[in-house]
């Protein structure tokens, strides 16, 4: 019995080491996306954030304006349809939505309630760690729209 304990508080302070290391490294990463001067050069940042803490295999990031896809910045190609994605824009509550795969989310990027982009994450290389990597990245997102829109402000 006490091995199991002991099993089960060692897994679990390795999850929390890993955690940890995460969050800090996506902090480290975030100081170049808010440093980005164009807008191209902060989706490729946010891309290879992405990258560099999940290792999916497909990775876009579609820029909208008016609720319209804008354009796409991806390292694969978009994995899901139009209308999944129209109606996850359509359904406001929403601030993700896991993929048809079931390896990966799409999460909204929103700025002052106006939709800027969705980020596609899927096929991702750990995908038990799947809602770990969306907390995370529900965490950090809050810092993506204010290197985005102030990059269209500017140009």
């Amino acid at each position: 019995m006490i091995n199991n304990n002991q099993n089960k508080s060692g897994s679990e302070l390795d999850r929390a080491r890993k955690q940890a290391s995460e969050y800090a490294i996506a902090l480290d990463l975030l100081a170049n996306i808010t440093k980005s001067n164009t807008v191209k050069e902060a989706v490729e940042n946010i891309l290879e954030l992405f990258t560099i803490l999940f290792s999916p295999q497909k990775l876009s990031y579609i820029s909208l304006k008016d609720n319209q896809s804008e354009q796409i910045s991806s390292l694969s190609l978009l994995g899901e349809n139009n209308t999944t994605i129209k109606n996850f824009l359509d359904d406001l509550d929403k601030k993700f939505i896991w993929t048809k795969s079931e390896k990966g989310f799409l999460i909204k990027i929103n700025h002052q309630g106006i939709p800027l982009g969705i980020l596609e994450v899927d096929e991702l290389s750990f995908p038990d760690y799947k809602e770990d990597y969306l907390n995370l990245s529900l965490s950090i997102i809050g810092v993506l729209p204010v290197s985005v829109q102030k990059n269209k402000f500017y140009q």
